[in-house]
């Protein structure tokens, strides 16, 4: 996950074998705000969310990663 703080867009590079991916953006209260299905090398558009901290979960048939991410516009 880059750029790391965020303005607008990040980006999410992985291996194409994995299948499909679900990208899920939660808020610091755990609340979901974006979810979003990508395949192939992808760019997440936050640019509707408010400055602050995000939980970024990353899910796919082979397992999970959670990474944190910092908007700021």
């Amino acid at each position: 996950v880059y750029p790391n703080p965020v303005s607008n867009s990040f980006h999410i590079d992985y291996s194409d074998d994995l299948g499909a991916v679900v990208v899920n953006v939660y808020n610091i209260n755990g609340e979901l705000v974006l979810s979003q299905n990508i395949t192939g090398n992808s760019v997440i558009d936050i640019s509707s969310l408010s400055n602050g901290m995000y939980n970024v979960n990353i899910t796919c048939n082979k397992g999970a990663v959670s990474k944190r991410v910092v908007v700021v516009h």
